[in-house]
């Protein structure tokens, strides 16, 4: 089985065994704004390098995580903001066609959530909040050991909470005052850009190559440097302030970070746990776990392919190719019936 996450800014995709376990992951740097025809090329090609080193290359189930709204009755993205040109695509069909397996898409942070409930450190709690912070922000919330996804998909887009009044908050999504805006990996970059004078480290970047990363931001981050130490502390005080209200509302067992905030290193962590405890209802904080995830960037790929699993071995789906021994030439049939989601 394969597991494929498409982030704004990288792809990984891993190949798994029947249990879910990865065996092999193939990475690249990518940005998503380079379109859905040449993005999937280049999941396609991932897919065949790993494939060539398969006993059976021809992939059993295909589970796929994008960084946009995905709505759960057609598996098609919906405005997704920092996709430009990927609106009504299916990287279902898409994958279909080349592959002729069972495809499955969910929002990436969903998978996220997945991957690290699963196979994360316990012990494990039945309610989990997973927010991702990266060049985007977006939750996923895991009750009583199921995802709540909504009625279409759309459960967890925290990215798009209002936040502030303040005119200069405009967000990618065309709104004003979005969390994403106040607090998104874009908005640190273009912040960082414009007060680069403030920083060593981000006059030689501009000064290198034209441009300040991310990686820049991290590597400024371990060096102490104090523009960082303030951009990095005001959002994720943001952050904090949001995930509080959350904690109160969902009241999970377990708050976990992740998305590459994690690459500046401590700080951001701290912040939103401190904001959490002084904001946070007793109730609510008393035991709650706050930690950073676990699977070293992986777990995205690792929820991908248990989507595919779940799936590829509901009861429904078996009746449909287990007398054969393989799901291989039952995928038209597979993807007729109603996803089961984890």
């Amino acid at each position: 089985m394969y597991g494929i996450l498409i982030e704004a800014s990288e792809i990984t995709v891993g190949v798994a065994d029947l249990r879910g376990r990865l065996l092999r992951t193939s990475h690249e740097d990518w940005s998503v704004e380079n379109g859905p025809d040449a993005t999937m090329q280049r999941v396609k090609e991932h897919m065949e390098s790993l494939a060539a080193q398969e006993p059976t290359p021809r992939p059993w189930g295909i589970g796929v995580g994008v960084p946009g709204p995905v709505d759960v009755t057609t598996a098609r993205l919906v405005s997704p903001p920092i996709m430009p040109g990927w609106d009504g695509f299916s990287a279902r069909a898409w994958l279909r066609e080349h592959f002729d397996a069972p495809v499955w898409v969910d929002n990436d942070v969903n998978l996220m959530a997945i991957g690290e409930w699963t196979s994360g450190p316990g012990p494990r709690a039945d309610d989990m909040l997973f927010i991702k912070l990266g060049t985007g922000i977006g939750s996923a919330v895991i009750s009583r050991g199921r995802l709540l996804r909504g009625q279409r998909g759309a459960a967890g887009d925290i990215g798009h909470i209002h936040v502030t009044d303040s005119a200069n908050a405009v967000c990618r999504c065309g709104l004003v005052g979005c969390l994403e805006a106040v607090a998104g990996g874009w908005s640190l970059l273009a912040e960082a850009t414009l007060r680069s004078e403030e920083s060593p480290v981000f006059r030689r970047a501009i000064a290198e190559r034209g441009q300040i990363t991310l990686g820049d931001i991290g590597a400024a981050a371990r060096d102490g440097d104090p523009l960082v130490r303030e951009l990095v502390e005001s959002r994720a005080t943001a952050v904090g302030d949001v995930a509080a209200n959350l904690v109160n509302f969902a009241n999970p067992g377990q708050l976990v970070i992740g998305g590459g905030v994690l690459r500046t290193g401590e700080d951001f962590l701290e912040v939103i746990s401190d904001v959490i405890r002084r904001r946070g209802t007793r109730l609510a904080t008393d035991g709650l776990v706050i930690r950073a995830a676990s699977l070293n960037q992986q777990e995205g790929v690792v929820g991908a392919v248990l989507l595919a699993a779940e799936n590829l071995f509901a009861p429904a789906a078996l009746a449909q190719w287990v007398e054969t021994g393989t799901p291989l030439g039952h995928s038209a049939a597979l993807q007729l019936r109603p996803a089961a989601y984890v």
